[in-house]
């Protein structure tokens, strides 16, 4: 197989690339009520100041989401807007030969998969949520994608499936939370990226997602 036509793989982060960023927990304390709304957006607060870490802030958050129905929270999902056209787009990497992965580190696993249904990612992964009997959030949470490393640990599991290593991967994130990803093996792009990223990046993409394909183009 020549080098052009070598599979890659293409990991996005979901938050702040595919959908707005923190508009899902935002949406989902409006829900709750106000009780619960403005302590989660004190968690977020805290963590992008860095005064605490993702996981301690998501297993705050997810208990104030206990008693919610999953079902509910999808519903939720489904009307935030995604990032625009982007079936168009992952058609057109589709056509670079490239397999699509979406990783999120704050998402349920759940609708990480009802998005990659949409975009016809290969591979999502979220946290694992706990539900009772009657599907209503524990409140605790679970997986890789909350650990400090944990979405490197979930690539490796992607590429041992599909025989490619870290120098067949492109990462398109914004956040300092995917830089366990950006190592010197990979193409790195930021999307509107934060200052760590920013720095981290080989290429930085601000306004249309699009913006990647010349990138993968070379």
């Amino acid at each position: 197989m020549s080098s052009e036509e070598k599979v890659r793989l293409i990991v996005f982060d979901v938050e702040g690339v595919l959908i707005p960023k923190n508009r899902f927990f935002f949406q989902t304390g409006r829900k709750l009520g106000l009780a619960r709304l403005i302590p989660i957006l004190w968690y977020g607060f805290l963590y992008e100041i860095g005064a605490l870490s993702l996981e301690s802030v998501l297993k705050r958050i997810f208990q104030k989401f206990k008693g919610l129905r999953i079902d509910a929270m999808i519903h939720i999902f489904d009307k935030i807007p995604a990032n625009t056209h982007l079936q168009n787009l992952f058609n057109q990497i589709k056509q670079r030969k490239c397999k699509v992965a979406l990783i999120s580190s704050g998402l349920p696993t759940v609708i990480v998969k009802r998005l990659a249904d949409c975009v016809g990612a290969e591979y999502a992964y979220g946290i694992e949520v706990g539900l009772n009997e009657q599907d209503e959030l524990t409140g605790e949470i679970s997986g890789d994608a909350i650990g400090a490393n944990g979405k490197m640990k979930i690539l490796k599991e992607i590429l041992a499936i599909e025989g490619l290593t870290l120098n067949d991967c492109i990462i398109v994130a914004d956040d300092r939370n995917n830089r366990c990803l950006f190592t010197p093996q990979t193409l790195k792009i930021g999307y509107v990226p934060d200052f760590i990223i920013r720095v981290k990046s080989d290429h930085v993409v601000i306004g249309k997602l699009s913006g990647i394909l010349p990138i993968l183009d070379g």
